[in-house]
Formats: structure tokens, sequence, C-alpha cells
């Protein structure tokens, strides 16, 4: 594994594909894989996913740059506008 300064810079690296883990509120760790990072103006947020979960589904996770760590988005109204700007994102680079 690469060494990084801090454990969000990997969530920046774009030649970065391993696995992202977080440890979740029951004191497991999880692995996932990483989609995305957004920039809103409300900050940056990791888009990541698992095996478990469906095709167009993902857990959003805002990165907290101060704390050098991940905190889980559990506001449907903020992890929906993520998940929006990445859509726009993408639909721009498709059409590019």
């Amino acid at each position: 594994m690469k060494k990084y300064d801090r454990y969000i810079d990997r969530l920046f690296d774009e030649d970065n594909f391993e696995p992202i883990e977080v440890v979740g509120e029951d004191g497991k760790t999880y692995k996932l894989t990483q989609i995305a990072v957004v920039e809103t103006e409300h900050g940056a947020y990791a888009v990541l996913a698992d095996e478990n979960l469906g095709e167009n589904e993902a857990y959003v996770f805002f990165i907290d740059e101060e704390q050098d760590c991940l905190t889980y988005v559990d506001n449907e109204l903020v992890a929906n506008e993520v998940l929006s700007e990445l859509d726009e994102e993408i639909d721009e680079d498709y059409y590019d």
C-alpha cells in the first residue's frame, strides 16, 4: 500500500484503486470502493460503495480535512445533493 501523509489523501489520489477502510459505529472495519470525490459549496464528499449495495447505490461521507477523517452523511437531503452533483459531473464529462 502506498504511504500517504494523511488518511484522506488516498481519496484525492486519482491513481489509487485500493479499498478505503472505514470503521462503522459497530466497531467493524469495512472495505469500500471509491466511486468519486465531489466538491460542493459545503465541502468535499467521498462517494463509496461496497459489494452489498445495489448497482445505483452508494454511501456518502463528508471529508473532514482538518480532522483527517470521513463522517458518514445520514442526512438524505445532503446525500442526494452530493449524488446529483456527481450525476451532473458525469453528464458533463460524457458530453465533452
